[in-house]
């Protein structure tokens, strides 16, 4: 075709050299507003071992009120994901905390290597499982979540409505969440979704078939979501990092988040 093609039409092509010079730059942080959250910890002779952990506000239900005659029932904190990162068999535990000092600000940057220790003094344990990534005999319902079922004391505790008048409000009640990892170095989960479920139940009077009164029951819940309506900021720890940066000159590293980059001159 290219004897029929004008020559305005010839693509114009050059060659040239540049001489560059490469270095592997440390990244200490990365200004976090994540939309799924990776949780776990995972080591790599190459690129060394990444842990990550999640602290997280939920959102409240505005302005509710518990029907009369409500009594609670339970409480959990359910996280979904559906792909990881690593192996799928090898244990994990994961620990839940209660944000007891601080919490954040929604307008304001938060950065991947905060101190949780500002925001939890770990004196609050909500709950704590030890799993692997893939459930391989179905002990879960659903095997692509972890549920994390909270103490009665907590279920108590947010037995008040008052705590919902506002978010302004909640979030002083309850601060927020803290996830971390104390076993396992094979693994990262993908969280795509992080929810607190409230358990509660309520009865009223009604009339049966023969005109007479009978109680009801009604079983209900309320949704505390981890949305794009409150923050939460995934921490990234890389503790042997120092090592992989003094790898040979003749090799660069790419390794995220937050922790190797390649700059090129």
């Amino acid at each position: 075709g290219s004897g029929i093609q004008p020559s305005s039409d010839q693509i114009m092509i050059g060659t040239d050299t540049f001489h560059v010079s490469t270095a592997n730059i440390p990244i200490d942080f990365i200004d976090s507003r994540p939309d799924s959250f990776l949780l776990g910890n995972f080591h790599d002779p190459k690129f060394g071992s990444t842990q990550a952990e999640i602290l997280a506000q939920v959102n409240c239900p505005e302005g509710f009120k518990f029907p009369p005659l409500s009594q609670p029932d339970s409480a959990v904190v359910i996280m979904y994901y559906k792909t990881w990162f690593g192996s799928k068999s090898s244990p994990l535990a994961v620990n839940l905390y209660e944000m007891t000092k601080n919490t954040f600000n929604y307008t304001d940057l938060y950065q991947s290597n905060l101190n949780p220790t500002d925001y939890t003094d770990l004196s609050k344990p909500l709950g704590s499982r030890i799993f692997s990534a893939k459930d391989p005999i179905r002990t879960r319902i659903d095997t692509t979540a972890i549920r994390f079922r909270l103490s009665n004391d907590f279920v108590n505790r947010f037995f008040d409505d008052s705590h919902y008048s506002s978010t302004a409000k909640f979030l002083n009640f309850f601060k927020g969440i803290y996830a971390t990892t104390n076993y396992g170095a094979s693994a990262l989960l993908s969280i795509e979704e992080i929810v607190m479920m409230y358990h509660y139940h309520y009865t009223y009077k009604t009339k049966n078939i023969n005109g007479g009164d009978s109680i009801a029951t009604v079983k209900s819940y309320l949704v505390f979501p981890a949305n794009k309506e409150v923050r939460q900021v995934n921490r990234f720890q890389h503790n042997d990092r120092a090592s992989i940066a003094q790898q040979p000159d003749s090799v660069n590293y790419i390794s995220a988040p937050a922790n190797i980059q390649t700059r090129v001159n």
